[in-house]
């Protein structure tokens, strides 16, 4: 999710319990794992950097102030996984360990900054996408993104200004018009680092919510994510009306990012519906968060971000 891990960091877990919890996965490391840090880089997952052997590792662990399960993420993260070692040329951080019951796990560290840490260029952003998309072409992943059931589940009730919207179901229907194939659905630029100088050999994390879907919405996501952090401040995109959509100096418009990084041509249709899709996957979220207790700032700015440029998409009064 689009969340700024900068402001507001969940509740990091104690010492002991971490050394517990990679004691756990792994028996035979004894005593001597040590050196845990934080890390900086989302919310649905807490992740801690660690030692052992003079190597680095990071534990993944669902946050104790998270209101949400997503331990079912985590197995369909791992099947996946078997799928990209055996047929695709990506760079993943290796798998060590993981308990899928309890949403924990254990991969190699990789090193370097993540894309939020250091904005892409345009053209390096669409050589990454092309890359990625075109490793994923031949993998039958394990389902389809469905994200009409998560919005189910996580807008149970939704406000009265998305009533129409969420009835008409237009928008759902163009993208699962094709052409579809393995994505990774939540790629905003906390979950990439640029692990060498040439996008073809970015890290890409979290394959939670890789699915079957249509790619367009894997370059929605990239670029309003990488949108979002060149605009600054969150509380300053909605004060001033802000289509992250739009052309600036330093970034393109998503219709011309689309262009340069999909090899599959799209309509303009289809580009609407993603944008408003992937809003309303973002504005549910956090709202879904708010009212399960979460007292994050970082989900509050994130839910009235949303909840603007969904807005601003469906041409509502704001």
């Amino acid at each position: 999710m689009l969340t700024n891990a900068d402001s507001a960091a969940p509740a990091t877990l104690p010492l002991v319990r971490l050394q517990e919890t990679v004691q756990r996965l792994m028996p035979g490391w004894g005593a001597v794992v040590e050196g845990f840090h934080y890390l900086d880089g989302g919310y649905a997952n807490a992740n801690y950097l660690f030692r052992y052997a003079n190597e680095r590792f990071v534990l993944r662990s669902q946050p104790s102030d998270q209101p949400l399960e997503a331990t079912n993420g985590l197995a369909s993260e791992i099947q996946l996984r078997a799928l990209l070692n055996g047929q695709a040329n990506l760079s993943i951080a290796p798998l060590i360990a993981a308990d899928v019951t309890l949403g924990e796990m254990i991969t190699g560290f990789v090193d370097g900054p993540l894309l939020a840490k250091q904005p892409p260029l345009p053209r390096e952003a669409a050589a990454y996408l092309r890359h990625l998309h075109e490793q994923l072409l031949p993998i039958s992943a394990p389902a389809h993104y469905n994200l009409q059931s998560l919005i189910q589940r996580w807008l149970p009730q939704p406000p009265s200004w998305l009533h129409a919207y969420l009835r008409d179901g237009a928008d759902q229907q163009r993208l699962s018009e094709g052409p579809l194939q393995c994505c990774h659905n939540d790629l905003n630029p906390w979950n990439i680092i640029r692990s060498c100088e040439q996008p073809q050999g970015w890290t890409t994390l979290d394959w939670e919510t890789a699915a079957t879907a249509h790619p367009i919405f894997d370059a929605v996501t990239l670029h309003q994510g990488v949108a979002a952090e060149r605009a600054g401040a969150q509380a300053r995109v909605v004060a001033n009306g802000v289509a992250l959509s739009h052309a600036t100096p330093q970034w393109p418009s998503l219709a011309e990012f689309c262009d340069l990084a999909l090899a599959v041509p799209v309509s303009a249709e289809q580009i609407t519906a993603a944008l408003r899709s992937y809003w309303l996957r973002e504005y549910a979220w956090a709202a879904a968060q708010l009212r399960q207790g979460s007292q994050n700032p970082a989900i509050a700015a994130q839910e009235r971000l949303a909840q603007h440029q969904l807005k601003l998409h469906l041409q509502l009064q704001l």
